[in-house]
C-alpha cells in the first residue's frame, strides 16, 4: 500500500486519495467474546467494503489491526468521495449478527488526497 503511493508520487500522478478507516471496539469484543466472535465481525465489515469498493477503489489492505487502507485514483471528485465515505460509514451503522447477538461497532475515517493535502 505505502509503496505503491510511493510510486504514484514519483510516477507524478496527478491526483488520488487515501481513506484510513479504524474500526473501534473491535478489541473490546476479542476481549469479551473471543477473537473468533471478533475475526468475523471484521471479516464480515471487509467483506462488505470490497463490495461497495470494487467501482472506486484501486487498492484496498489491511494496514494495522483494525484499520483499513482504501486507494483510488478515480475518486477525486469532493462529493463523490464524501458519498463512498458516507458509505462506508453507513455499513457500520447496522448491527452484525453472530452467534445470536447483534454486535455494533463504530468506526473513525481520515481522507487524504495527493496533492492537496500533503506531497510526500
Amino acid at each position: 500500500f505505502i509503496n505503491t503511493i510511493e510510486e504514484l508520487i514519483q510516477n507524478k500522478t496527478p491526483v488520488f486519495t487515501i481513506i484510513k478507516l479504524k474500526i473501534n471496539n473491535l478489541q473490546s469484543i476479542n476481549d469479551t467474546l473471543g477473537y473468533d466472535v471478533g475475526n468475523k465481525a471484521f471479516q464480515y465489515l471487509t467483506n462488505k467494503f470490497l463490495e461497495v469498493s470494487s467501482q472506486h477503489v484501486d487498492m484496498m489492505a489491511i494496514l494495522q489491526q483494525n484499520v483499513i487502507g482504501f486507494l483510488s485514483l478515480t475518486l477525486v471528485d469532493k462529493e463523490a468521495i464524501r458519498v463512498f465515505a458516507d458509505t462506508l460509514i453507513d455499513i457500520t451503522k447496522k448491527p452484525i449478527k453472530l452467534n445470536d447477538m447483534n454486535i455494533f461497532l463504530t468506526v473513525n475515517l481520515g481522507i487524504s488526497q495527493y496533492p492537496e493535502h500533503g506531497s510526500n
